[in-house]
């Protein structure tokens, strides 16, 4: 009974592998067959071209506000807002700034499904790249993270990292994503 049920699975697996081969070789997309829907393909996920063009740069400061749903307050110096395309061709926001460390526990709470984690020392330099973290910035207390979705559109992904440089100054890291489908 046992050898049979691996056979059968080792069948089953190879008629699948072949099928798959088979499709891969002959160059079949969802757009060449409209008999598939996107449940049947993770092609419909990402959109072919961008979804929407980068803001210019005097549009930038309103167009994050929008798109991210995330006010930098207006004691905020050193302002800093990029935009661009993704691999997923979805706009996505990169934004750094200067803040006094006592309004930053009021800049993350901005969702009630944000998660918050404070670290001792500076972020790994996974998250120094992702954040594009400067080699020289230092922290005297750790660092804090914050996540969570745009409270009007679940895709759009909002993640902070702050650093402080003294003991009455945050460093803020954003950025801010849109997945094409969940």
């Amino acid at each position: 009974m046992r050898g049979e049920l691996g056979r059968g699975g080792t069948r089953g697996n190879g008629a699948a592998f072949a099928a798959l081969t088979v499709v891969i070789a002959s160059g079949c997309t969802i757009h060449e067959n409209p008999d598939n829907t996107c449940a049947q393909s993770w092609r419909c996920t990402t959109p072919a071209t961008p979804s929407v063009p980068v803001p210019d740069d005097d549009e930038l400061p309103e167009s994050f506000a929008d798109y991210s749903g995330l006010s930098i307050p207006d004691s905020a110096t050193d302002v800093d807002i990029t935009a661009g395309h993704g691999d997923t061709n979805e706009l996505y926001y990169k934004a750094t700034f200067t803040m006094d460390r006592g309004d930053l526990e009021g800049f993350c709470d901005f969702a009630s499904n944000t998660s918050v984690r404070e670290s001792p020392g500076m972020p790994d330099t996974e998250t120094r790249d992702t954040f594009d973290i400067p080699e020289d910035e230092t922290t005297v207390d750790g660092n804090m993270e914050c996540r969570g979705s745009h409270p009007d559109n679940d895709r759009v992904k909002r993640n902070v990292v702050a650093v402080f440089p003294d003991e009455d100054t945050a460093s803020v890291y954003v950025n801010v994503v849109k997945w094409p489908n969940d």
